[in-house]
Parts: C-alpha cells; structure tokens; sequence
C-alpha cells in the first residue's frame, strides 16, 4: 500500500510539473520495443512507459525536444542511450523499479532537469553528475544498495536541492555536509540504520526551511529537545524505532500537523507538552505502549485523525469529548471497558475502531455520531446492539464479526447507505435462515471472505 501511495504521489507530481494535459502511455508486458507511434509525436511532453519487457531505449529517443517528463516504471530496462542528452527541455527524469546499477553520465548534460527519480534499483554509488544539474530540486534514491553518502559525495553540491529521499538503503550516518544545503525542506531516510546521533548532528540554524522529516523504521531511542528546534516541521515519522522518551520540548513544534510515533513498544508516556501541538490534525501512537493519554490532548483543537491501537491505556480522559474536529478515532485492542456517554459527543467521526474492547454495551447516546461512516465491533464482548445505530443514516461499514452477537438486527434495514456488514462464520450459521430477508450485503468473515 505504501508503495502505490508513492508512485500516485509521483505521477500527479511529475504531470503538474510537466504542463502536460495528457501523457502518452506505453503500457503491457506484451512489448519489448518502444513503439514507433511514439516518435510520431513530435510534440510529446510527457511519455510514461510502465509494466513492460522493453529492455532498451532507442537511440532516437533523443529526437522527442518537447519532452518534459520520462517515467519509466516497473521496466526490463538496462540500456540508456547517450542521446538522452538531447532532451534538453527534460525536467522530470523518473527510472524505478528497473535492473540498473549504473546511469549514463549524459543525464548530467539535463541542465532544465529539476526531479530525477532513480528508486528502487541496483544502485550502489551516486553518479557524480549529479554536480552538473544546478535546477535539481527533487532526488529520490529510495530503495536502492546505497551504504554511504560520505562529505565527498557530490549530492552536497546541490545548493537548490529541497527533497531528498533515500529510503530502504543501508546508511548508518550521514555527513555535516548535510547542513550545507539550505533550501532543503524534506528529507526521506526511512527504514535505513540511523541513530541519535545523526540528529544532534543536523543543525536547525542552517536547515531553517525543513518542514518534513521521515525517519521511520531506524535506530532512534529519544526525541530529544535538539529535535525539537527544528520548529518549521509539518510532518514528523519517528514510527518504528526504539524510542523510550519524548522531550518536553516537543510543545515547540508549533507548526506540526502530521505526528507517528507508532511501533515504538517501549514507549509508556506522552509529556504534557503535547498539547501545545495546536496545529496538529494527525497522530498515530499505536503499537506502543502507553497507558494513559495526557489530559492536555484536548487542547488539540485541529486534530482529526488519532489511533492508539495496541496500547496499554485503560481509560480516556474525560475531556476528549473537546476534540470537536476528530475524524477517526482507532481505539483497537486497548484495554478499554466502557466508553463515557461524553465520548459520543464527537459528532464529526466518520471512523471508530472499537476491535478487540472489552465492552459489553454501548451507550444509547451513539446515536449522536450522526456522521459516523465505519463502526467496526468486532472481537468485542457485545450480545447485542443498542437500536439507536439505526439513526446513523450514514453508516456505510459495520463489523461485528468475533463479538458475541448472535442475531442481526432488523434495525439494519433502516440505514440507506450500509454497503458492508461483516460476520463471523459461526454468526453465518446463526442467521442463515433469515438470510432471505436481508437486503444489504452481508460478509462473512473468514480466511477467504465471501458474500453471506
């Protein structure tokens, strides 16, 4: 999932910065040469060739001038020819997923190239003409055998650079040198062998404009207070790493919208200070484990999405209820046994995740989540459900597969929108003689879903 949301995020990307009102699509495993239509198109901008057996660009590709865009995605792509050089208009270069360890030295003649996408190959070493592309401003280098990015490496050189991405690599530190480029606002090292160190080597003085960091999946122990002088951030990714303890100096990263802190087990307490995240509208603590949220949460104002699956907590705050704007509220496998009458006065959710609770009912004030799209109640102590869910008239997902519900509801039949319910084989069984009645799909749970 992960990667599909990438490469989407490219394409719209690439397109926008191509000024391209429609790309030219050479598509299919059926293909082993670029097609001659291609070269037809004199104008072409934007040329996408993905998911073929073309193992080599022609020689001519460098007659398309009016090309902006080169994305070549999930290719049998080895060759490159020199003539590259003659797509002098380029700006996006984008070589994924490919069977390539080198690059043309050509490309560094791109003098117009801005993004140069080189992800997910064999790449071992950065090519040294990286020096000669004085408008790039995007770099992605994710996923490839790259060990080290040492001072001497020439990607310090790119005084314009403003997004690096060098994920799933196998780099344990980086350079000083970092701290030399000034324009740089995201920096991608998820999923690499980095530690505290790395951090306390950044410098906030000199990295002024960097608003998202991604360190996802490294060595990382503490969120220390130098961190937290990085105050631009937007969006920080600290999930899956070994951290125990969050500076009280996190309340300074003010404009902070975007915060995971998932995967990290060994983490058991969120500083008051957090509450000072006014801006924050995304916050993913689960898999950790926490027993309590700060009461200073509520302060959270902007916040619309928080999941604290798989933690420790018992109880929530009293006064979460002030969470006015809240979206989606993952509670999954906590230790939660009852959900105060004030929790349902988050009138905004559209997602609540109650899997796994010890609940054995719910409060007839559920009726209030009027907006409420996803109410998943599987796994829980529940016999029965209260019939005020018959006024959630948005309802569209309800999952009470695993709960100890024996019988479906007729009040089911009063919401409009209810496209899914879900159901466990032995809850199947219990209502298979009124299956006949029932109007709305129903699925049964099991380790191939099927329609009930």
């Amino acid at each position: 999932m992960y990667k599909i949301i990438v490469i989407l995020w490219f394409s719209s990307l690439l397109l926008l910065n191509s000024c391209s009102p429609k790309p030219f699509i050479v598509e299919g495993r059926h293909l082993k040469v670029l097609p001659d239509s291609v070269f037809a198109k004199k104008n072409l901008r934007y040329l996408k060739i993905t998911d073929t057996n073309i193992d080599s660009l022609p020689e001519k590709i460098g007659a398309l001038k009016q090309l902006r865009t080169l994305y070549s995605y999930d290719n049998a792509l080895k060759y490159i020819p020199s003539t590259i050089k003659e797509l002098t208009k380029l700006k996006a270069l984008v070589l994924f997923g490919l069977p390539i360890d080198t690059l043309p030295i050509e490309i560094g003649e791109l003098k117009q190239l801005e993004t140069l996408v080189i992800a997910r190959n064999r790449i071992k070493y950065l090519p040294f003409f990286l020096k000669k592309l004085p408008k790039l401003k995007i770099l992605n280098i994710n996923d490839n055998r790259i060990r080290e990015l040492s001072s001497k490496s020439l990607i310090w050189e790119l005084t314009n650079i403003e997004k690096i991405y060098a994920r799933g690599n196998k780099l344990y530190s980086l350079p000083k040198k970092i701290n030399s480029l000034k324009k740089l606002k995201s920096l991608g090292l998820s999923r690499n062998y980095l530690e505290e160190d790395f951090i306390e080597m950044l410098n906030p003085d000199s990295l002024q404009n960097l608003n998202t960091l991604y360190l996802d999946k490294n060595r990382i122990h503490t969120i220390s207070s130098h961190l937290c002088q990085f105050t631009k951030l937007q969006t920080l990714n600290l999930a899956e790493n070994f951290i125990t303890t969050i500076s009280d100096s996190i309340g300074h990263l003010k404009k902070l919208e975007f915060l995971y802190l998932n995967g990290n087990p060994s983490l058991v307490k969120l500083p008051s200070s957090v509450g000072q995240l006014k801006n924050l509208t995304f916050l993913d603590i689960s898999h950790t484990s926490l027993k309590e949220l700060p009461s200073s949460i509520s302060q959270l104002k902007k916040l619309e999405n928080i999941y604290i699956n798989n933690t420790n907590i018992k109880k929530l705050p009293s006064n979460i209820w002030k969470l006015r704007k809240l979206q989606t509220f993952g509670l999954a496998k906590t230790y939660i046994t009852q959900l105060d009458k004030h929790f349902f006065r988050l009138k905004k959710l559209r997602y609540l995740n109650l899997r796994g609770l010890s609940i054995s009912e719910l409060p007839k004030e559920i009726r209030q989540l009027k907006n409420l799209r996803t109410l998943i109640l599987s796994d829980t102590k529940l016999t029965s459900l209260p019939k005020e869910i018959g006024q959630l008239k948005k309802l569209e997902k309800l999952c009470i597969d695993g709960s100890s519900i024996k019988k479906l509801p007729n009040f089911l039949h009063k919401l409009p929108n209810l496209k899914e319910v879900w159901i466990s084989r032995k809850q199947a069984n219990l209502n298979r003689k009124i299956r006949h009645l029932i109007d709305y799909p129903v699925f049964v749970r099991d380790a191939n879903p099927e329609l009930f």
